[in-house]
């Protein structure tokens, strides 16, 4: 038996590994009051490295490899090995470990001024600037100079002092080429379902990337 620690919130639990399962040495009292809010997963740290544990089995569904591990999203978790990327429960790494920084399946939320919130998207930070990634973990722009910022079902980018709008899920609906006004007068057009002439005008002059007669 090795010792290990389970990790939950604020809270840390001693661990014993046997070499497939882990042990805890003291009930995951903190959740049973809100069962709710159970985990399917738990970070494991041993040796100063990360796995997760499954919490109905104690299983080590994810080795002791990384030097950091977040909770899945979905079979989806993020996971430091130098830098930050994304790997899948059965192993299979979906964004290499190249990033400083990285958010899962979140950016920031434009309308609250909260940090984060839950998007299609995922959004990353390297040497000082941040990617947008789309569902499939493919850079969508690679300069950004600020965390994108979700207004409804579309995000607001920027590039220094020009700005853009991507949807939710990364997919880019324009070019980084509008002020700031601009930008956020067509996110309120598409959120509210406001169309005319001047779409056209826009996509003929180059400034939209996507089709929305498809």
């Amino acid at each position: 038996m090795e010792a290990c620690s389970i990790y939950g919130g604020n809270r840390i639990i001693s661990g014993l590994f046997d070499g497939d399962r882990v042990l805890p040495q003291q009930p995951l009292a903190w959740y049973q009051c809100l069962p709710d809010l159970l985990p399917d997963y738990f970070p494991v740290e041993k040796g100063g490295r990360w796995g997760l544990m499954e919490t109905k089995s104690g299983r080590l569904a994810v080795p002791f490899r990384y030097e950091a591990v977040e909770l899945p999203d979905g079979d989806l978790f993020a996971a430091k090995d130098e830098g930050w990327g994304v790997m899948d429960l059965e192993g299979r790494m979906r964004l290499p470990f190249r990033y400083d920084a990285l958010e899962l399946h979140a950016c920031a939320d434009g309308e609250t001024g909260w940090p984060l919130t839950a998007a299609d998207c995922s959004c990353a930070l390297r040497e000082g600037k941040i990617t947008l990634l789309n569902q499939e973990f493919c850079p969508v722009w690679e300069d950004l100079t600020a965390w994108p910022e979700r207004y409804g079902r579309y995000l607001l980018v920027r590039c220094g002092n020009v700005f853009g709008v991507a949807a939710q899920d990364g997919r880019p609906i324009s070019n980084i080429t509008f002020q700031e006004a601009e930008a956020r007068n067509l996110i309120h057009i598409l959120n509210h379902g406001i169309t005319n002439v001047k779409e056209e005008n826009l996509r003929f002059q180059g400034f939209w990337t996507h089709d929305f007669s498809s």
